[in-house]
C-alpha cells in the first residue's frame, strides 16, 4: 500500500503519541535523548564543526572576555538631586521626557555620526578620535536605532540556523549559504523544521559583508561642575547589539557584550570640560551571538537609549528590598527587608571623606504621596553579589564597598498583584552633614510568592498565567521599541484579559518592567541564552553549557538580568533562558540565582519535566493530554505552566478553549503563555497596502521565510480574529444558566478583586433581533468565588414574550463592563461576555402573503441541448444547469431580471487556501497528504452507469432534477474518489432547494472542506447573514463569536494574514445575502436546511491566488466574489505549527455527508428573516 494511501487509512495517531512523548520527555524519552545528546557533541567536534585556522584571537571571539572595565550590574540608578525630584520623577511614571529633565542625568539619543564597513578589521584608522573631516563625509544616524531598518546592510531572519557556520566562538561568514530545495523562493509553501541551509566556503559573494560593523561617533557637552569635587560620571548603553568598544576623547574605555542588557562604565578620568567626543565600535557578530538564537530578526546597532548620569564620589551605587507577607495571623503585616550599597570613590583628604556625619535613610510613601515608614539603615556584613559580567575590571577607582540595611514592618499593607497594582515609593537618601548628596529612589510592590504542592501562589492565592510571549518589535525601527509603543502593547493585553507577558527570550528594555509594574501584568523575566541551533531530532542540545569555557558567559547574563531587575513586583519568575538543552552550566545558574534571590521561582523547559533546575514544569507546546499527565503524576510536586502553547501563526490558536477548560477545572495546571503578540513583520518601502516583509523578503540567507509571522497582532498592534477568542476564554467574569433548577451563576475569576468596578447588562435577543434588556444587581461576589441567585427574580420570567413573537431560537446575552475608566482601558470598555441560548424555540408558520406570492409565478424550460439545461421563471429568474463536462450537475448560471448575480456553482470544493498550520508535519502535514491526493484536480463528472440526469415537473410546476456524479481527479476518469448526488427542486418562484450526497473512498486523508462554492457577480459586494461573527472563526475557534445578524463589505470580511491563506470564515452561519452595495435592487439569498448550518467564507481573492501569493500585495481582485458555502470545514488547529495540529473533532474524517441548500434571488424590498422562516416550512 502507498505510504500516504496507509496514513489516510489507519491514520496518524501513532505518530502523534510518539511526538508528544518525544516532544516532552515522557516515558523514558529523556534517556535516550541524551544518548543523542552525546552523539551530537562528538559528531559536531569531529564533522560538522566548520572548523579553520585562527591566527590572532579577538575579544569578539572569545567566550572567556564578555567585557572590560564593564560595571556592575545594579538596579536602574537616575542620580536624583534629592527627595523632591524622586517623588516628581515617580509621579510622572518614570517615563523619558521626565528622565531628559533630571538635574544630574543627560540624555544622548539622537543623531550621531555613522560610517559601516565590511568587518571589525576594516574600521577607519583612529576614528575614535576628535576628526572634523569625519563630520562632514560620515553619514548620520539617529540613536536609538537598528542600522539595518535606516538602510544599511540587510535584516536577516532565522528561527534556529545561524546566520554564520558553527564554529564557536569563531564567526566565519566567507562563503555562501544554499539550500537543497531548489525550489526556494519560486513556489509558496511554509517553513520546514527539517530544511537544511548548507555552508559553501567556495562560493564568495564580494556583496556580502562578513562581519558588518558601525562606527559612531558623537559630540556631547557636560556640565563643568560634573567634573568638580570628585564627583564620578558614568554612561550608560540600555542595549547595543552585538559587541562594542567604546572611547572617549580617544581614550579606550571598555569592551561589553551581551545585546539585552545594560553596559555602563565610569569615564570620569577621560571626560574634560567643553566638548567631549564619543566614539564606539559596533560588531554584527561576536561569540555572544551564539547565545542570542533566539527566533527573531538579527538586528544591530545602538538600539536602546544611551545616557549620562553624575554621582559624588560616595554614592549609592544599589539599592534592593525584598516584602514578605505574613500570613495566618490575625492583622495583615508584611515585612521589607532594604539593603543599600554605597561605592566610595573618594579621594584621601577630602572635604566629604573628612566629616563624619554621613547618614543613609529609607522612606517609603503611599500612592498619595504621604509618609508611611522612615528609618536610618545600617552597616551590615552582608557581602555584594558576584557579578560575572566584569572580568578584567582594571579601570575602576572604588576604593571601598558598604553594605547597609534595616528591616521594618508594615500594618495592613496594600497589596500589589496584576488586578490590583498598588505601588509605594521607596526613596533612600545619602545625606552628609544634612544635606543631600544622593537620592535613589523606586516604586515599591508588596507581595509574596510560593511554589509548593503542585501550586504557585500570590500573596498565598493561586492564580492562573493568563499569558502571553512578545518580543520586542518595531515594523518600522526594529528592536527600538518606543515609550508610546511599549505603553499601547501593555494596554493591549490588558484589554483583551491577559495577567501576563514572557519577556520572550530577553531581557526587556527597563522602562517595560515599570508600565508592567504600573499596569499590573505578571512578568516572567527571561536572560538572554539561546543556544537552539545546536540541535538533533528537534531537541536543542547542551553542547555549549556542558563546555566550562562558556560558564562565565552563560552566569553573566543570569547575574546581571537578576541584578537588573530585583526590584520590579511585576517580575515574580526568573528563567534562565530558551532552547539551549540543560547542562552544567544551567546548573550553576540556577544555584546562583538560588542562592541570591529566594523570592522567586525559578522557570527553564530546555530539560524538559525532570530537571532541578526549574521550580515549575515549564513545557512548551504540549497537547493538553500531556498537561494533564504531567498535572496528575503523583510524582511531581512542582505546578504546571505551559511557557509556550496555541503557536498563532497566521489563521490559528484553534482548540484555545479545550486548553482553558483545562486550566479552569485543573489546578496543578496553572495557565500558561500564548506564543505569541506580534507578528514581527517589518516595513519596507517596496510594499503596498497591509504588506509586511518577512524572512527571504531582503535576499537574506539563511532564512525562516514567515516562520516570524505568529502574533496575536499585526506588526501595527491592530488585532488578529484569534484574539477576541483569548479575550474570551481568558475573562474573569462567567456566567450560567440552570434552566432546571432556574439558577443564574456568576463566576468571579479574579484572584484578588470582586466585582464591584464592573456594571453588568444583560439582554435577551431572537433572531428578528432584541426582545428585552436590564441591569443585574450582584451582592457581593468575592475574589474566586461565585454567586447563585434565581434568575427569574433577577431576570423577567420570558414565557409571556415568547408566546406573542415569531422566532426560531432565542438567548440571553450578558455583558459586563467597566464602571468608571482605568489606567488601560475607558469607561465602559467590555471585560466579559456570555450568550447562552434558551430552550425556546419554535416551529413557525410561513407568512400566507409569502406563499400566496410563490403561486403565481410560472416555471418553464428555455433552452436545452446537449451540454446544458436553462429554466426561466416569470419571476425574472433564469437558471442553467451543466449537463456535461467537468462541472456535470452544478449550476452554471443565476440570473434576476435580465442581471448576472451568479457566475458558475454552487458546485462541490474539497480544498482551501492551506494555513500556516496545514503545512506542519513534513511529510504527514495535510498539505502533503492533499497535494498526493491530488485534490486541487478534484472535478465533477457523469456517473459513467447511467445518464447520470433525471428530471421531470410535478402538478405544482415545481422542477426537480438530479445527477449521479463522480468526483475524479482529472485526468484521471476511471479512477472515482467520490460518489456524489445533487438533487435540486426549482419552485416557480424561483427559489432552488439543493440536497447534496457525497460518499468518500477511504485512502482520501481528511479534507480541508465539505461544501459548495460558487462566484457571484462583483457588483455584490454587501454581506448580511445571520450566524456567528462579527470576527472570523472556524470550528475549533468560535467560542468568542455569538450569533447574531451582522453585515458586512466582502473587503471588511477579508483577513489580511501577511503570509496569504484561508481566512474570513464565519461559523454556524443560518443564513445569508450578498447585494450591491448602493444600487440593493437585487442579490441573493442562501440558507442552510434546518436545523443545520453551515460555514460561510466571501471573498474578492479566487482559492488559487490565495494559494500562491506570498504577501497581501501580490493578491489580485477577482472579476467575480467567490462565496464558500461548506457543511463542514476543518479546523484551523494551532496546538503548533510543525505537526498536524487539529484536534480529532475539528477534522473531516467521515465517510460520507448529507446536507441541503436553499439559493433565490432577491429584491430590494426582500427581508432575509421573512425569506428564512418561508423555506424552512416550505
Amino acid at each position: 500500500m502507498p505510504f500516504y494511501a496507509a496514513i489516510n487509512v489507519f491514520g496518524i495517531s501513532y505518530f502523534v503519541r510518539f511526538y508528544k512523548n518525544w516532544a516532552w520527555r515522557l516515558h523514558g524519552c529523556n534517556k535516550i535523548i541524551y544518548f543523542f545528546e552525546r552523539i551530537y557533541d562528538i559528531f559536531f567536534n569531529v564533522y560538522w564543526r566548520q572548523s579553520a585556522s585562527v591566527s590572532e584571537t579577538y575579544d569578539w571571539e572569545n567566550q572567556t572576555i564578555v567585557a572590560r572595565n564593564r560595571g556592575n550590574s545594579h538596579t536602574p540608578l537616575y542620580a536624583f538631586s534629592g527627595p523632591s525630584e524622586a517623588q516628581t520623577f515617580w509621579k510622572l511614571r518614570g517615563c523619558y521626557s521626565a528622565r531628559r529633565n533630571l538635574s544630574n542625568s543627560i540624555s544622548m539619543n539622537g543623531s550621531w555620526s555613522f560610517r559601516l564597513v565590511n568587518s571589525p578589521l576594516q574600521i577607519p584608522s583612529k576614528f575614535y578620535e576628535r576628526d572634523n573631516n569625519i563630520l562632514k563625509v560620515w553619514d548620520n544616524i539617529n540613536i536609538p536605532s537598528n542600522w539595518e531598518c535606516q538602510g544599511y546592510d540587510i535584516p536577516i531572519y532565522t528561527n534556529f540556523t545561524y546566520p554564520f557556520p558553527l564554529d564557536p566562538p569563531f564567526i566565519h561568514r566567507e562563503g555562501t549559504w544554499s539550500t537543497p530545495n531548489s525550489s526556494l523562493g519560486l513556489e509558496k509553501s511554509s517553513t520546514s523544521l527539517l530544511k537544511e541551509w548548507n555552508w559553501d566556503t567556495t562560493k564568495i559573494d564580494e556583496r556580502k559583508r562578513q562581519n558588518p560593523t558601525g562606527c559612531f561617533q558623537s559630540i556631547f557637552e557636560v556640565p563643568e561642575k560634573w567634573n568638580m569635587n570628585g564627583n564620578r560620571t558614568f554612561i550608560v548603553f540600555e542595549g547595543v547589539d552585538s559587541a562594542f568598544y567604546i572611547w572617549v576623547n580617544g581614550n579606550f574605555i571598555g569592551y561589553s557584550q551581551d545585546s539585552r542588557l545594560p553596559a555602563e562604565f565610569d569615564i570620569t578620568d577621560s571626560l574634560k570640560s567643553g566638548k567631549n567626543v564619543f566614539a564606539l565600535q559596533v560588531m554584527r557578530w561576536c561569540d555572544g551571538s551564539y547565545l542570542e538564537d533566539q527566533d527573531q530578526w538579527w538586528l544591530s546597532g545602538i538600539y536602546r537609549d544611551v545616557f549620562l548620569y553624575n554621582k559624588p564620589p560616595l554614592h549609592i551605587a544599589d539599592f534592593a528590598y525584598t516584602t514578605t507577607v505574613l500570613h495566618n495571623i490575625p492583622q495583615n503585616k508584611a515585612e521589607i527587608e532594604i539593603l543599600v550599597q554605597l561605592n566610595d570613590c573618594r579621594t584621601p583628604g577630602s572635604i566629604i571623606e573628612q566629616s563624619s556625619l554621613i547618614v543613609c535613610d529609607a522612606t517609603i510613601y503611599d500612592d498619595k504621596n504621604v509618609l508611611v515608614f522612615s528609618a536610618g539603615l545600617e552597616v551590615c556584613d552582608l557581602e555584594e553579589a558576584v557579578d560575572y559580567g566584569c572580568n578584567l575590571h582594571d579601570s575602576m577607582s572604588i576604593r571601598k564597598k558598604h553594605m547597609l540595611h534595616c528591616k521594618l514592618m508594615l500594618d495592613n499593607p496594600s497589596l500589589w498583584s496584576a488586578e490590583t497594582p498598588y505601588l509605594y515609593l521607596l526613596v533612600i537618601s545619602l545625606r552628609c552633614e544634612g544635606e543631600t548628596i544622593d537620592c535613589e529612589a523606586c516604586r515599591l510592590g508588596i507581595r509574596t510568592i510560593e511554589v509548593g504542592d503542585k501550586l504557585f501562589r500570590l500573596n498565598h492565592v493561586p492564580i492562573i498565567f493568563q499569558g502571553v510571549n512578545r518580543h520586542e518589535h518595531c515594523p518600522a525601527r526594529g528592536k527600538a521599541v518606543s515609550e508610546a509603543m511599549m505603553l499601547k502593547d501593555i494596554k493591549l493585553m490588558k484589554q483583551y484579559n491577559f495577567n501576563a507577558v514572557r519577556a520572550a527570550h530577553y531581557p526587556n528594555h527597563p522602562h517595560f518592567y515599570d508600565l508592567c509594574d504600573e499596569y499590573g501584568l505578571y512578568v516572567v523575566d527571561e536572560s538572554n541564552i539561546e543556544t537552539h541551533g545546536f540541535q538533533i531530532l528537534m531537541h536543542s542540545t547542551p553542547y555549549l553549557s556542558n563546555d566550562k569555557s562558556w560558564y562565565n558567559a552563560f552566569l553573566s547574563r543570569t547575574s546581571r538580568m537578576v541584578q537588573r531587575d530585583k526590584n520590579h513586583p511585576s517580575v515574580i519568575i526568573w528563567s534562565l533562558g530558551n532552547e539551549s538543552g540543560c547542562g552544567r552550566n544551567h546548573e550553576k545558574m540556577s544555584h546562583w540565582v538560588r542562592s541570591n534571590d529566594s523570592t522567586r521561582p525559578l522557570m527553564y523547559e530546555g530539560g524538559g519535566a525532570r530537571t532541578s533546575c526549574t521550580d515549575i514544569i515549564c513545557p512548551m507546546y504540549a497537547r493538553l493530554e500531556t498537561c494533564l499527565y504531567m498535572g496528575s503524576s503523583e510524582c511531581n510536586v512542582r505546578p504546571v505552566i505551559l511557557c509556550e502553547y496555541s503557536h498563532a501563526m497566521g489563521n490559528s490558536n484553534g482548540g484555545l478553549h479545550e486548553y482553558w477548560k483545562c486550566f479552569r477545572q485543573t489546578n496543578s495546571v496553572q495557565g500558561g503563555f500564548i506564543w505569541d503578540l506580534i507578528d514581527q513583520g517589518l516595513d519596507s518601502e517596496q510594499r503596498s497596502g497591509r504588506s509586511w516583509n518577512y524572512g527571504g523578503d531582503y535576499g537574506d540567507c539563511p532564512n525562516d521565510a514567515q516562520f516570524c509571522i505568529n502574533g496575536l497582532l499585526f506588526p501595527d498592534r491592530s488585532p488578529h480574529p484569534s484574539i477576541h477568542e483569548a479575550k474570551y476564554l481568558q475573562q474573569p467574569v462567567g456566567f450560567s444558566l440552570d434552566f432546571a433548577s432556574g439558577n443564574l451563576k456568576i463566576r468571579n475569576n479574579f484572584s484578588f478583586m470582586g466585582l464591584d468596578h464592573l456594571n453588568i447588562s444583560w439582554k435577551v435577543k431572537s433572531d428578528r433581533g432584541e426582545i428585552i434588556s436590564g441591569t443585574l444587581n450582584l451582592p457581593t461576589v468575592l475574589a474566586n468565588s461565585e454567586c447563585v441567585i434565581s434568575w427569574r427574580q433577577k431576570l423577567p420570567y420570558l414565557g409571556s414574550f415568547v408566546e406573542k413573537l415569531q422566532f426560531k431560537e432565542c438567548w440571553i446575552e450578558f455583558l459586563a463592563v467597566l464602571k468608571e475608566s482605568s489606567s488601560w482601558a475607558p469607561k465602559g470598555h467590555m471585560v466579559a461576555q456570555e450568550q447562552i441560548l434558551l430552550p425556546f424555540r419554535k416551529k413557525l408558520e410561513a407568512k400566507k402573503e409569502v406563499m400566496l406570492l410563490a403561486e403565481k409565478y410560472k416555471l418553464q424550460i428555455v433552452q436545452e441541448n446537449y451540454d446544458s439545461l436553462t429554466l426561466e421563471s416569470s419571476s425574472g429568474m433564469r437558471v442553467g444547469f451543466f449537463k456535461s463536462g467537468e462541472k456535470f450537475g452544478c449550476i452554471s448560471q443565476i440570473h434576476m431580471d435580465g442581471k448576472m448575480l451568479v457566475c458558475s456553482g454552487p458546485s462541490p470544493k474539497f480544498q482551501r487556501a492551506p494555513i500556516d498550520n496545514d503545512y506542519g508535519g513534513e511529510v504527514f502535514s495535510y498539505v502533503n497528504r492533499w497535494k498526493n491526493a491530488e485534490i486541487e484536480s478534484f472535478i465533477s463528472v457523469r456517473n459513467t452507469d447511467s445518464s447520470g440526469m433525471q428530471y421531470s415537473f410535478d402538478s405544482n410546476g415545481v422542477f426537480n432534477i438530479s445527477f449521479q456524479c463522480r468526483i475524479v481527479r482529472k485526468g484521471d476518469k476511471p479512477n472515482t474518489k467520490m460518489n456524489m448526488m445533487m438533487e435540486y427542486h426549482v419552485k416557480p418562484s424561483g427559489t432552488i432547494f439543493l440536497d447534496v450526497y457525497i460518499q468518500k473512498v477511504a485512502s482520501l486523508p481528511p479534507l480541508a472542506r465539505v461544501g459548495l462554492s460558487m462566484e457571484c457577480s462583483n457588483r455584490l459586494q454587501e454581506v448580511e447573514w445571520f450566524g456567528r461573527g462579527k470576527h472570523e472563526c472556524y470550528s475549533d475557534r468560535k467560542a468568542s463569536a455569538f450569533v447574531d445578524r451582522y453585515r458586512s463589505t466582502v473587503n471588511e470580511l477579508h483577513v489580511p494574514y501577511i503570509f496569504p491563506s484561508e481566512n474570513g470564515g464565519r461559523a454556524d452561519v443560518r443564513w445569508l445575502t450578498v447585494r450591491p452595495i448602493r444600487d440593493k435592487t437585487h442579490g441573493i439569498f442562501v440558507s442552510a436546511k434546518s436545523p443545520s448550518y453551515f460555514q460561510m467564507s466571501i471573498s474578492n481573492y479566487t482559492l488559487e491566488d490565495l494559494t500562491r501569493a506570498k504577501h497581501q500585495d501580490e493578491l489580485t481582485e477577482s472579476k467575480c466574489v467567490e462565496v464558500h458555502l461548506d457543511h463542514a470545514h476543518m479546523g484551523v488547529g494551532g496546538d503548533d505549527s510543525w505537526s498536524p495540529s487539529v484536534h480529532k473533532d475539528a477534522l473531516i474524517d467521515d465517510s460520507g455527508w448529507k446536507f441541503g441548500l436553499v439559493l433565490t434571488p432577491i429584491h430590494s424590498q426582500s427581508d432575509a428573516s421573512n425569506l428564512y422562516y418561508s423555506v424552512d416550512t416550505s
